[in-house]
């Protein structure tokens, strides 16, 4: 398959986009294995009409269908990791023969040889063909150590003769060993004798090696035969093997070269060209740019020679071929190009002698073709257009062929040392001028392309540089026109002046470049970052609502436990309440653990907003007491305390502070179960993302030994020893350090009652009667374990 430049937009598009999948894969270090494709149509279809292909034929075709295999399971792979839809399609279509792969992979080898595993009949044969050759060397070997039989043999060596192991007998001597003579020496003093011991043992190898090379023939014919069998699909695969070499083959050019892909644009489309430079210049070539649109249809180089026009003219031709080829070019990234339907050059000087062409005549007839052809879908480049003839002739010939390819609309670079082209390019619409720029301190050309000013051709400089004499040049510079000089001067100024802007403007686009590339790594990071946040705040959240609900019901456990030990009374030892007690200890602050996390690094990172369910909650309808939900999670508890804008709501074991307004009261639609903090479903309220609803802030209240108060006036001794059970189970579960009980001063018997039930009881570590700022003897303090 041959590289040919498209003359359609959407398929140049197409090779490009193949291109760039493979470049991506290859800067990737992914491995496209390439190594092992054939030119297997020839062989393919003889087998198809009957042929046998020999073993090393049938390697071929193993060795191909094999890269087949590996590159489409490469390619598959690959493209799970990126996206590369277009080498995946063409990978979907291989149909590697694993049954063909496997049945030759056991019957031939690389070095075209058939395989003893090819057949049993095959590998029975081999195996007597070795006893034999065996049997054979071990008797002729005997010859070699016997001492009768060694003084008539020439050298006591065994060799070959027509496939039959021999001995150098002398001929003198022929008859003290009896055989058969299978040659003799040039020089008749030897004779080359099998011996009569392994004649028979001879005969039955030659046998054996007559009966393999009829199984090997067999075998060959018998895989010839699956192969043409399979001749179809075997194309198709060899079809598509050749385009992915060709896309990866691309692909490794435009690495090498340092290339970028293009932008192809419509036909009537402007498009530029950045720092663009030579293919085979290597990296350390000067980069030029130019734009190309309606003003420069044609763009007219002038300037002096070795400046780099010829070069140029070259370079923009070869990178529109390139990009029409699916191949990348050596230019910025930014670039762009369109697809030209022909592509016309003449460059060069081809004299012939065999046609008796001259240099002028043999471009003339190159430009009369290109003139009869060309279009607008036509890029003309032109050499030296003009030269070869009289100077006035020549520039006025190079007029008429550039005015009438402009009328054509064909898109034309030229080159030129006529001053009067550079006159017909300042005048005419749609012709621009161009030169290569020239240090005019060093003499030396920069190979910089100046676009809108005509280049100065420096002959009197250059002469002088190159070594011509001073007495010489004094008379040149006599003979010199003074306008033509201070024209050339101007000339040279204007374009040093140039060549500065140019540096400037070069310099910035650098920068602009640098800045958009570090945009576009900054965009690319900043989605990263937001998608491993996602996934570590639904991590986290999931972790927390299992921790929850595992520390909760552990909790939960030892208070049934501590419960169980009161009831014993005296029968509990000391250290199995400690135990329990620390155990309860130790979950509590587990669970404050979590809940500081809960308020931690992830909702810092998302903050959570007040939930916009059933709208806002009106003060007057919550009072500390009342029993509410949280939304959007449905946790229920009750409200401990309201402190401006958060609500205090003690949730199972869990007192937490939530945005007052995502708590409502409990009503009937309520009624259903809802989730609780004891269940293992609970739901953590960080902002997994920007886009989600947003949860109301969910805090585990710090302060769990706050002061707690329980008042019993009015109520029966009873009542109130109830009452006060339940606030000293309340005052575990919270973690307080302590309980107010309001009992009043009255008889003094719910303060009796009141003492002697703490005295008895487990949780209480001591009591007092409060001090006159605490409510004094009308109050008992209740210290907790």
């Amino acid at each position: 398959m041959e590289l040919v430049p498209e003359r359609e937009r959407d398929c140049a598009l197409l090779r490009l986009a193949e291109t760039d999948e493979a470049y991506r894969l290859l800067q990737a270090g992914e491995v496209l294995p390439r190594e092992g494709i054939f030119p297997l149509e020839p062989l393919i279809r003889r087998a198809a009409r009957g042929g046998v292909l020999g073993a090393g034929e049938l390697y071929q075709v193993l060795s191909t269908e094999q890269v087949a295999r590996k590159l489409q399971k490469s390619i598959e792979a690959a493209h799970e990791r990126r996206a590369v839809p277009h080498l995946a399609s063409y990978a979907a279509r291989l149909q590697p023969d694993r049954e063909l792969i496997e049945l030759l992979l056991r019957s031939v080898d690389e070095e075209g040889k058939v395989l003893d595993s090819a057949s049993p009949e095959l590998s029975r044969l081999r195996r007597e063909i070795g006893r034999t050759r065996e049997k054979i060397r071990s008797t002729m070997e005997g010859f070699l150590r016997d001492p009768r039989t060694l003084k008539w043999l020439q050298e006591p060596i065994i060799t070959e003769r027509d496939g039959r192991m021999v001995l150098p007998v002398r001929a003198g001597d022929r008859a003290h060993i009896p055989g058969l003579v299978h040659d003799v020496s040039a020089s008749g003093q030897t004779v080359f004798v099998e011996p009569a011991e392994v004649v028979q043992l001879g005969n039955s190898l030659k046998l054996l090696e007559q009966a393999e090379a009829r199984e090997v023939a067999r075998i060959l014919q018998v895989l010839s035969q699956r192969v043409g069998e399979r001749a179809e699909r075997l194309l198709a695969d060899l079809d598509i093997l050749i385009a992915l070499d060709l896309i990866l083959a691309r692909a490794l050019f435009s690495l090498e070269i340092g290339g970028i892909r293009p932008e192809i644009v419509a036909d009537d489309a402007p498009y530029t060209l950045y720092e663009v430079r030579h293919p085979l210049l290597g990296k350390k070539a000067i980069g030029n740019d130019v734009y190309f649109d309606e003003t420069n249809q044609l763009l007219l180089l002038t300037g002096p020679n070795t400046g780099g026009k010829t070069v140029f003219l070259k370079t923009v031709g070869l990178v529109m071929l390139m990009a029409q080829s699916g191949l990348f070019i050596t230019a910025r990234e930014g670039s762009s190009v369109r697809v030209f339907q022909k592509i016309f050059a003449d460059i060069g000087d081809e004299q012939s002698i065999e046609h008796n062409l001259s240099t002028f005549s043999a471009h003339i007839r190159r430009i009369v073709t290109i003139i009869e052809t060309a279009d607008r879908s036509s890029l003309v480049l032109l050499d030296e257009l003009g030269a070869g003839t009289d100077p006035k002739e020549g520039a006025a010939l190079a007029i008429g062929i550039l005015e009438t390819l402009r009328l054509k609309g064909a898109r034309v670079v030229a080159t030129t040392h006529h001053s009067e082209l550079k006159v017909y390019a300042a005048e005419t619409d749609g012709v621009m001028n161009a030169s290569m720029s020239f240090d005019l301190t060093t003499l030396r050309p920069t190979y910089r392309l100046l676009l809108g000013v005509p280049g100065a051709s420096h002959a009197l400089d250059i002469a002088e540089r190159l070594g011509v004499p001073e007495e010489t040049m004094a008379i040149v510079r006599k003979m010199t026109d003074p306008e033509a000089l201070r024209e050339s001067h101007l000339l040279s100024t204007l374009n040093s002046q140039l060549t500065g802007l140019q540096e400037e403007r070069r310099a910035l686009d650098a920068e602009k470049l640098r800045l958009k590339r570090l945009i576009t790594a900054y965009e690319r990071a900043k989605t990263a970052l937001q998608s491993e946040r996602d996934k570590l705040l639904k991590r986290l959240e999931r972790e927390y609502r299992e921790a929850f609900g595992a520390i909760e019901a552990e909790a939960r456990e030892v208070i049934e436990q501590l419960k169980a030990l009161e009831k014993k009374g005296s029968a509990v030892k000391p250290h199995e309440w400690t135990q329990k007690m620390a155990d309860l200890s130790t979950a509590r602050g587990l669970l404050e653990e979590i809940g500081a996390k809960l308020n931690g690094a992830p909702h810092e990172a998302s903050r959570a907003a007040p939930a916009s369910h059933g709208g806002k909650v009106k003060r007057p309808e919550l009072m500390p007491g009342t029993n509410v939900v949280v939304r959007p999670h449905g946790w229920r508890g009750s409200l401990v305390h309201i402190s401006g804008s958060q609500a205090i709501v003690q949730v199972g074991l869990m007192r937490m502070s939530v945005a007052f307004d995502a708590v409502s009261p409990v009503t009937e639609e309520h009624e259903a179960p809802a989730s609780s903090m004891s269940k293992s479903n609970i739901t953590t309220t960080k902002n997994i993302s920007s886009s989600s609803a947003k949860s109301p802030s969910v805090r585990v209240h710090a302060d769990h030994r706050a002061m707690h108060t329980l008042d019993v006036r009015g109520k029966t001794v009873e009542e109130a020893l109830a009452l006060l059970d339940e606030a000293l189970d309340q005052a575990l579960l919270d973690g307080r350090a302590s309980l107010t009980v309001i009992h009043g001063l009255g008889t003094g018997a719910l303060k009796r009652a009141v003492a002697d039930y703490l005295k008895a009881h487990r949780l209480v570590q001591r009591y007092r009667s409060g001090d006159m700022d605490e409510g004094g003897s009308g109050v008992t303090i209740v210290e907790l374990v």
